[in-house]
């Protein structure tokens, strides 16, 4: 895989200079093993690590210069990374004392002043706040790369899933979806939270009483879901939603502000509140 790895790794780098994907030339980019909602394990549409690297652990972190690559992985994998990466690679065994963070790798690799991009949307704000600080502190910047620059080369990369959706029975949820809205809006009010946003998708497949098979091994269905107290909004590929997932997700009592509006999952950045349009918190909810 010597071959395809270079060639994946000089297409990455050219792109880190390319005004039609960053806004500022970026001196590395990290690629994370995450999705979009920070799963650890992901479909094969998001594998973008196994791409560049070879490594298909579920856990690493792979970081790109114009002139060197390293792979950050714990020590459930770091025999497994040096029998899939080739030698384009240079594995960083975490957990190993001489083992240097990624910050403190990246200020000696790129010069003071530089600028480290990666993907937004598969940082978690706390992981980002934490890295901005890190390298703040060595004078290198963090930077929003919004096209995903693996996307953007890999040619082959399979369709986002889009398996069937299952409704579970109360008698197996224990409660209807209603009743698991009106408890969030319970818990909004006591925050003083008017927005309430899931972006995780177990946290989605409880709240809504539905399962699915998007991820290999796990009952899950690719979505976002944003709670306001008057409206309810399900982003997910339409083509899942079939009439009798609309009769489940159609409210039969009388209290006003259970409808759930059905989005493309795309569309989730759009409905996103920005900070004038918000007059409480805006709350990103971790657990129910």
């Amino acid at each position: 895989m010597t071959a395809k790895a270079t060639s994946v790794l000089s297409k990455i780098r050219i792109l880190m200079k390319s005004k039609q994907f960053v806004n500022e030339i970026v001196h590395a980019y990290i690629i994370p093993h995450q999705d979009a909602h920070q799963s650890e394990y992901i479909a094969p549409c998001d594998a973008r690590l196994k791409f560049v690297s070879g490594f298909s652990g579920s856990a690493g972190t792979a970081i790109v210069t114009d002139t060197k690559a390293a792979l950050w992985t714990d020590g459930r994998y770091h025999l497994q990374a040096q029998q899939e990466v080739d030698e384009n690679w240079e594995i960083m065994k975490d957990g190993i004392p001489d083992t240097p963070s990624k910050s403190e790798w990246l200020v000696k690799e790129i010069p003071s002043g530089g600028n480290v991009g990666t993907d937004p949307c598969l940082i978690s704000a706390v992981e980002w706040e934490r890295l901005h600080t890190e390298l703040h502190g060595f004078n290198l910047n963090l930077l929003p790369v919004n096209k995903n620059l693996i996307d953007e080369i890999w040619e082959d990369r399979p369709a986002i899933p889009n398996n069937p959706l299952l409704v579970l029975p109360e008698d197996l949820t224990g409660c209807s979806w209603p009743e698991k809205i009106e408890y969030v809006r319970s818990k909004m009010l006591k925050e003083k939270a008017t927005i309430c946003i899931f972006t995780q998708l177990g946290e989605i497949a409880y709240l809504f009483n539905m399962r699915g098979s998007d991820i290999k091994y796990n009952p899950l269905f690719f979505s976002y879901a944003i709670v306001e107290m008057e409206q309810i909004h399900l982003f997910i590929d339409e083509k899942k939603v079939t009439q009798g997932i609309r009769n489940h997700l159609t409210y039969k009592g009388e209290k006003p502000g259970f409808t759930v509006k059905i989005h493309p999952y795309e569309d989730v950045v759009k409905y996103l509140p920005r900070d004038a349009d918000v007059t409480g918190k805006v709350w990103f909810l971790q657990s129910l």
